[in-house]
């Protein structure tokens, strides 16, 4: 098949233009494919990428080119298909919490150099302080204090979700990426101090719902 569609776990290693493997299930048949479009989706059955494959050439490389003959392209309704894709700040902070899915949790990693993990204010301290959103590392409690305070219905990606576990005191932060999906070092707790505990865990940043824990409050990054 030249042309495939095709839901995988979400990558966000996965970039158009990258060159990917294909074998079918049902015969010995592999072929290499290009990644022509990636969309995310977030649903309960975690972080999907719905990734479009165009055939590549097995001696050249490159795309195959069309079949002989004349095309014609359809008609368009006026202004479809000519506007440039352009990405929001709020969409480059979350591409760049994607890239960290997977790092294992360390309890007040995130400060050091030598830290092999990151804890949960650690995460979205080195997120928002790539776009100059936080002055530095900041706890989950100075966190929620720094940014502005908004409802939950509020709630835009990149944005800050702050759970307090029953009491009234801030102990853990995330970031919200939208369709009621957050992204955060999740699953450890003061006694997560090597790679091993977080392993066994399961501690480490990851995509989760937001209802995983009953949220509190919730902060503004970008105005």
């Amino acid at each position: 098949m030249r042309r495939l569609t095709v839901a995988v776990r979400g990558n966000p290693a996965m970039d158009v233009g990258d060159l990917v493997k294909m074998r079918a299930l049902t015969s010995t048949a592999n072929a290499k494919y290009m990644i022509i479009a990636i969309q995310s989706e977030f649903s309960e059955n975690g972080y999907l990428d719905i990734v479009d494959l165009e055939y590549v050439d097995e001696i050249t490389g490159h795309i195959c080119e069309p079949a002989e003959g004349d095309y014609e392209m359809p008609d368009l309704p006026e202004g479809a298909g000519g506007d440039p894709v352009t990405m929001t700040l709020r969409d480059q902070i979350v591409d760049y919490a994607k890239t960290f899915l997977g790092t294992l949790y360390q309890w007040a990693g995130g400060r050091n150099v030598n830290d092999y993990g990151l804890d949960c204010s650690g995460f979205t301290a080195k997120v928002l302080m790539k776009f100059g959103l936080m002055p530095s590392v900041l706890d989950s409690r100075s966190q929620r204090n720094f940014y502005p305070a908004i409802t939950r219905a509020q709630l835009k990606p990149g944005d800050l979700v702050f759970y307090t576990w029953g009491g009234s005191v801030v102990k853990h932060v995330v970031m919200y990426i939208g369709n009621g999906m957050i992204i955060g070092a999740n699953g450890g707790n003061q006694g997560t101090t090597s790679p091993a505990k977080a392993r066994m865990r399961n501690a480490m940043v990851k995509i989760q719902p937001i209802d995983y824990g009953p949220p509190v409050y919730f902060g503004r990054t970008v105005s």
